[in-house]
């Protein structure tokens, strides 16, 4: 007889998504996303595996949303996306020799698709706007703002 699916069968399912080699090819980041039960949601972290060791390691943390890594053309540094500190997604870089990330964005609308330029000297991304709103805007407006 086939056993059903349940409730703790889904919660401990884990996906790996997004996987970006390192210039070099040493290095693979992707990401890992598993249920939270404390938050009634998802967690995902950035995981970058070595290629020689065959090894995994974190290298964000905690109950939040993190995505896209993407390495620098020159693989010394990871941008990549949070949640982390005020639910709305921002653009992070971290230092592939190791430190805290560095929050490089503050867009009130949040952002997505972290692309490097050739030269790694900056990192474009998207932000969704409605015809109400502009980029260059300091806050979010609220709906009843936009209206006007």
């Amino acid at each position: 007889m086939k056993k059903l699916i349940t409730e703790e069968d889904i919660a401990s399912l884990v996906s790996v998504t997004d996987p970006q080699y390192a210039p070099d090819g040493r290095r693979a980041a992707y990401v890992r996303t598993k249920v939270n039960d404390k938050r009634d949601s998802y967690s995902s972290a950035i995981m970058v595996y070595d290629t020689e060791s065959g090894t995994s390691n974190p290298w964000t943390f905690g109950d939040n949303k993190n995505s896209s890594p993407r390495w620098s053309p020159d693989g010394r540094r990871l941008a990549f996306v949070s949640d982390r500190e005020d639910g709305v997604p921002q653009l992070y870089i971290i230092d592939a020799a190791g430190g805290e990330a560095e929050r490089a964005a503050d867009i009130p609308w949040g952002v997505a698709d972290p692309i490097w330029a050739p030269d790694g000297r900056s990192v474009l991304v998207s932000v969704s706007l409605t015809s109400a709103e502009r980029a260059d805007e300091k806050e979010k407006k609220k709906q009843d703002d936009m209206s006007r």
